[in-house]
């Protein structure tokens, strides 16, 4: 992905990002938590650093799963 991170997109930005690019960008992620849920998997270390962006910087995607375990019903 070499976009870059949500984090450092946020933090060149310098100030508090417009309330659309936020929107979106969640949007993604819930989607992302959505499926990995769908297949039993907790991520366990969403933040901004494990959130990756497309060249464009249109969209965000779910990183690291180091610390992801998977859901023992």
């Amino acid at each position: 992905m070499s976009g870059g991170t949500l984090a450092t997109l946020f933090r060149e930005m310098g100030t508090p990002p417009q309330e659309q690019s936020v929107r979106c960008y969640t949007n993604d992620i819930v989607k992302a938590l959505s499926f990995i849920h769908s297949k039993d998997i907790v991520h366990l270390d969403i933040k901004g650093d494990n959130c990756l962006l497309t060249s464009d910087r249109r969209v965000a995607k779910l990183a690291d799963f180091g610390c992801s375990n998977k859901d023992q019903k």
